[in-house]
């Protein structure tokens, strides 16, 4: 779905006067839902709400789980970040996906950031 599509959906744009092949109505059933969930969010799915390092966590054994969790990619951080199709299939693979590869990214530099 395009940002215009989205935002006819959702904010009630006039669509009215944009030729139909940038309106593209059609959308995933999970993309609205998430957008909403995003919005309404205390910690939306952004890079800003790493504010505690994933170190720090492992540190304080207790706050590892609260880490991953913060961490999970929201269906459309993961499917863009996989460079996956926005379709009807679910997005569960993307998700984990994404978590593996950044999982294997702090590993690399976890010796070198233990040490620090």
């Amino acid at each position: 779905m395009s940002a215009i599509g989205l935002a006819h959906l959702l904010l009630g744009a006039e669509i009215e006067r944009i030729p139909e092949a940038q309106r593209f109505n059609k959308h995933p059933r999970w993309l609205a839902p998430t957008v909403l969930n995003e919005w309404g969010s205390a910690t939306p799915s952004m890079p800003s709400r790493h504010a505690v390092p994933m170190l720090r966590h492992l540190r304080h054994h207790g706050d590892v789980l609260k880490g991953l969790r913060h961490r999970w990619p929201n269906p459309i951080e993961a499917t863009t970040t996989m460079n996956g199709p926005f379709n009807e299939l679910p997005r569960l693979p993307f998700q984990i996906g994404n978590s593996l590869f950044r999982i294997g990214v702090f590993l690399t530099h976890l010796p070198k950031a233990w040490n620090k």
